[in-house]
């Protein structure tokens, strides 16, 4: 007899399809049941990230971090880096640059000169918001992982200081 089972997965955050998989359990002629797993379907989740989608950003999940300077009173750039592979031919790091929006600021009085100033692109500031988001649920996952590791340190510490106060208790009796 023939068993099918199809479960999916998906992203938590956008209810996304990422993964469907058909199990197929069946006995084979010493009565042990096999599992045969395929992956039928695969999407990567991108629409919880609309701005590095529209940079051309598929793999989000890859981004190790990145840094943003101002290249000149006008232009500011963003390096995105990867962790890649080894023997990976997609790039370590991308370079983006966006240019910044002239504002006149004028002076509080009439006789004092308008001054320039340079804004960051919106454009800009959402791709950080979003690559924000991506390296935080990392670091706060790491944070999370560190947390409980220290507890059970401290866990394997105080049980095996219980156990040697029992022997001691047994090898006075």
């Amino acid at each position: 007899m023939t068993e099918f089972h199809i479960s999916t997965v998906e992203h938590p955050k956008s209810d996304r399809l990422l993964a469907k998989h058909l199990y197929c359990l069946y006995p084979a002629d010493d009565h042990t049941p096999v599992a045969i797993t395929a992956i039928l379907f695969m999407e990567p989740v991108m629409d919880h990230y609309p701005t590095l989608k529209e940079m051309g950003i598929s793999r989000p999940h890859e981004i190790a971090h990145y840094s943003m300077h101002m290249d000149d009173k006008n232009r500011d750039v963003l390096h995105i880096y990867y962790n890649r592979e080894k023997g990976s031919l997609l790039a370590a790091s991308r370079r983006y640059e966006f240019g910044r929006s002239a504002k006149a600021l004028h002076g509080e009085t009439p006789d004092m000169e308008a001054r320039e100033v340079f804004e960051i692109s919106p454009f800009l500031l959402k791709a950080v918001a979003e690559l924000d988001e991506i390296i935080g649920a990392r670091e706060n996952q790491h944070d999370q992982i560190s947390a409980l590791n220290a507890k059970l340190d401290d866990l394997e510490k105080s049980l095996q200081s219980r156990i040697e106060d029992i022997r001691d208790q047994l090898a006075r009796i």
